[in-house]
């Protein structure tokens, strides 16, 4: 057999954990384009398309790869022959349709409810994922099959081409086609708030398509070094545990997830960091405490103006005083204003 088995069981589902990675990612680029209630730029919008590409990918790869794993142990498909390559298909096939069964028994089990828990939520956004992600390596397994099919067709009629139906990339029909309704449905429910301000800057969309681009080129080198790390781990676990190291990749898959998802939350941990800092900062205009004795941190009050934080400051350092009221309204002024004063 060519390659070798290593060769054989790397190829024999024609990379559909990758495919159906790519296809969930595909099909999930048209929300990041929905519109928030915060205004986005052209770079925040890259970085949102281009993460979101990268880390679909990456959850629909492991699980689709988790599924074919057990599809592995059940039916033999280790083996390397052809019959047990063709079991093994199916066998992910199967697999496939019960896990999107469970995925959809796990989400009805745990709808939302006000005041959930996280645990609850968390639930339910894993019976998300295993709907999503067998749905779409099963939308794959059957492109795959009907490819599988055209071709036994072209050689029992003696047709000859350049390429074979089965090398062509599955995925690239269903992400085109799920992508287009996706965004057809964003655009139609849009068009529902046609009648409200349009707050939203110009952004351009080629400028947020090429930044995306550039994010997404970024990180995809991320995803190689994480297929490159998936098969590392297989290949050293099935030195020391029974098992093949396809059988072992969802291991290395987990890992390289796991690290990614610990640098982005890091990273999103020191953006609110910075952010809180530059809150915390006091600004030169408020370090002299007030002068008027009836505001918090002025020398009447016993809260000193040192305990005031940044927007303390703010709100006690811009208080009007009596003849400032007495001057814009032209009478006496009522009373005396006081903002928070401790004495």
């Amino acid at each position: 057999m060519r390659g070798g088995p290593n060769h054989s069981l790397t190829h024999a589902l024609g990379g559909r954990a990758e495919q159906a990675g790519a296809l969930i990612a595909s099909a999930n680029v048209p929300g990041t384009f929905q519109q928030t209630l915060m205004p986005r730029s052209a770079m925040d919008q890259g970085i949102a398309t281009g993460s979101v590409m990268v880390l679909d990918y990456a959850i629909g790869v492991l699980i689709q790869d988790l599924i074919e794993s057990v599809a592995m142990l059940i039916s033999g498909g280790d083996a390397g022959d052809a019959a047990s390559e063709a079991r093994w298909r199916r066998a992910a096939l199967a697999l496939d349709a019960g896990a999107i069964a469970a995925g959809l028994a796990v989400q009805s089990a745990f709808r939302q409810r006000a005041g959930e828990s996280l645990k609850r939520g968390g639930a339910r956004t894993f019976g998300y994922w295993l709907t999503s992600s067998a749905a779409a390596g099963g939308a794959i397994g059957l492109l795959q099959e009907a490819m599988s099919l055209l071709d036994r067709l072209d050689e029992l009629e003696g047709r000859r081409r350049r390429y074979r139906w089965s090398s062509l990339p599955a995925a690239l029909p269903a992400a085109g086609v799920i992508a287009g309704a996706v965004d057809f449905d964003r655009r139609r429910r849009e068009r529902a708030d046609d009648h409200l301000p349009d707050d939203e800057p110009g952004v351009s969309v080629l400028r947020s398509a090429a930044m995306s681009v550039g994010v997404s080129a970024a990180l995809t080198a991320i995803t190689a070094g994480e297929r490159g790390v998936a098969g590392l781990v297989g290949r050293s676990l099935s030195k020391f545990l029974p098992g093949s190291a396809r059988l072992w990749r969802p291991v290395g898959h987990a890992v390289s997830l796991g690290t990614l998802a610990s640098l982005v939350y890091f990273a999103i941990h020191k953006a609110n960091a910075d952010v809180e800092k530059g809150e915390r900062a006091m600004e030169p205009a408020f370090d002299s405490a007030p002068t008027n004795p009836e505001v918090s941190g002025s020398p009447a009050s016993k809260v000193s103006y040192e305990s005031l934080s940044k927007q303390g400051r703010r709100f006690v350092s811009t208080s009007i005083s009596k003849s400032e009221i007495e001057e814009a309204m032209g009478e006496p002024a009522a009373a005396t204003p006081i903002r928070v004063f401790v004495g």
